[in-house]
């Protein structure tokens, strides 16, 4: 199974105060999901709140509560949750992708990050620097870093079918993506859920029409996206992020 992308979130201080390592991979490319696909008011989160998740609110499963440039933590859906009922054991509502010139579900390729991401640190890598999201520009302490982002490719049907099998970490954003198309580049400026990471178990088949397929994935454990970790400590807003060498 190939991973698509990488990222790192906090899940426990504890177990990451006890993590260690030497090296870092390079990242290749990163999804970013907006509110289209991921969002408190969709059924499939109303569904997922009333068995549990987010403690039966679906505000609190989807991280709704904590939303704010910048915001890196962890979505509180349960290891291994199926969303979308593309396969068995998934929800009973599907997991909408958006619609054409409406997508839900983004990537961006290492080879089109800015160099200001490289730049800005903390470490060598720009998007590791906008996962982490640590340095003045990602969110923290202003966002003049997010904005004319070139080559943030949205996923039409076609381009959702070739991510069956692949695992991704995401950035989670709590509205619209906003994209121009000629040139491409997007906008990633507003408020982050956080991150979650997730493999592509199906695609539905393509509607009639703007609307996109709905996809159905399987939640993995977002600290595997990317290691190691050297140590962490809290934000200026007191949320816990990990730090590099």
């Amino acid at each position: 199974m190939t991973k698509c992308l990488a990222a790192l979130t906090i899940l426990s201080l504890t177990a990451f105060l006890a993590a260690t390592a030497t090296a870092q991979p390079t990242i290749d490319r990163i999804c970013i999901i907006d509110e289209d696909t991921i969002d408190n008011g969709l059924l499939v989160f109303e569904e997922l709140a009333a068995n549990g998740c987010g403690g039966g609110q679906s505000d609190v499963c989807v991280n709704d509560q904590l939303a704010d440039p910048g915001v890196r933590m962890a979505l509180p859906i349960p290891i291994g949750t199926i969303i979308g009922n593309g396969v068995p054991g998934g929800t009973t509502n599907i997991l909408p992708t958006g619609q054409v010139q409406d997508e839900g579900i983004f990537i961006l390729n290492a080879v089109d990050a800015p160099a200001s991401w490289a730049a800005a640190g903390p470490t060598p890598d720009p998007l590791l620097n906008y996962l982490l999201a640590e340095a003045a520009g990602f969110g923290n302490n202003g966002e003049h870093l997010m904005d004319e982002i070139p080559n943030v490719f949205p996923q039409g049907a076609a381009d959702l079918q070739s991510m069956v099998g692949e695992t991704c970490c995401a950035v989670v954003y709590d509205s619209d993506i906003s994209i121009n198309v000629n040139p491409l580049q997007g906008n990633l400026q507003g408020a982050t859920l956080g991150i979650i990471s997730f493999t592509v178990l199906a695609v539905g088949p393509d509607p009639a029409g703007s609307v996109l397929p709905d996809i159905t994935i399987r939640i993995e454990d977002p600290s595997t996206c990317l290691s190691p970790v050297v140590s962490v400590e809290p934000t200026t807003w007191g949320r816990i992020k990990a730090t590099h060498n």
